[in-house]
């Protein structure tokens, strides 16, 4: 049977040894797995990502089941490490890092950061406009989905006020609002609004709406609305 903790260690050695002190001081069983970077990521710095690709495996302590409860981390090459282990354990890893995380921050059970790397809280509701799946404006990126991505523990509602259809995929538009919510139970609904009157370049049409994500924070209940209108229609007749 494995050890219920694992300490992840990058070759920095300022980072293992708080790791180690952490760990000795918790009173349980520990083992200690060492990661050893391919040459091009001793200084460069790899995307994070939950990957063993910064490792040379070969040179590297075997990340392999039975999966730890618990593993302690520093840094960001060991992080995109342990972040593996918690996908590959289905989440039932819990990880501990010391000091702020560059990202995946909800995917962490204990944050431990000095005062001069506070971590913020996360937003419960974030609003984004101008939005984009992929089409002509965008060269095919498709930016909504590369946003939810980047916002892991949110859920994303998008919607298009700008939309074309039966256009080959090079040449679409869709355009619009994307709420991503990061607290349990929050839905979004759609709100039709007036509609701008006219097209734009004569084939295009302008759907405005409104979205509504409802949720409960500190008990009380909150409504966050999303919409975003034209400042260009004449007399202000949609706005």
């Amino acid at each position: 049977m494995g050890a219920r903790l694992w300490v992840l260690e990058g070759g920095k050695p300022g980072d293992t040894t708080q790791l180690l002190n952490l760990a000795e001081r918790l009173s349980v069983p520990f083992e200690r797995r060492r990661l050893v970077p391919k040459e091009r990521w001793i200084l460069g710095k790899p995307p994070l990502l939950p990957s063993l690709y910064p490792f040379d495996l070969s040179a590297s302590d075997p990340l392999a089941p039975p999966w730890p409860e618990v593993i302690l981390v520093a840094g960001r090459r060991p992080t995109m490490a342990a972040l593996w282990v918690k996908r590959q354990s289905q989440g039932r890893t819990q990880l501990v890092i010391l000091g702020r995380p560059k990202g995946y921050r909800s995917r962490f059970s204990l944050i431990l950061a000095p005062p001069q790397a506070l971590v913020p809280e996360a937003p419960d509701v974030l609003m984004m406009q101008e939005m984009a799946g992929p089409g002509f404006l965008t060269r095919g990126v498709d930016v909504a989905s590369g946003v939810k991505a980047a916002l892991p523990g949110y859920s994303m509602y998008f919607s298009s006020d700008i939309r074309t259809r039966l256009l080959p995929r090079f040449l679409s538009l869709r355009h619009g609002l994307g709420t991503f919510a990061g607290v349990a139970n929050a839905g979004t609904s759609l709100v039709r609004i007036p509609e701008e009157p006219g097209t734009i370049m004569g084939f295009i049409k302008r759907r405005y709406h409104v979205q509504v994500t409802e949720f409960e924070a500190g008990g009380q209940p909150w409504a966050v609305i999303n919409v975003h209108l034209s400042a260009f229609d004449e007399g202000a007749n949609t706005r």
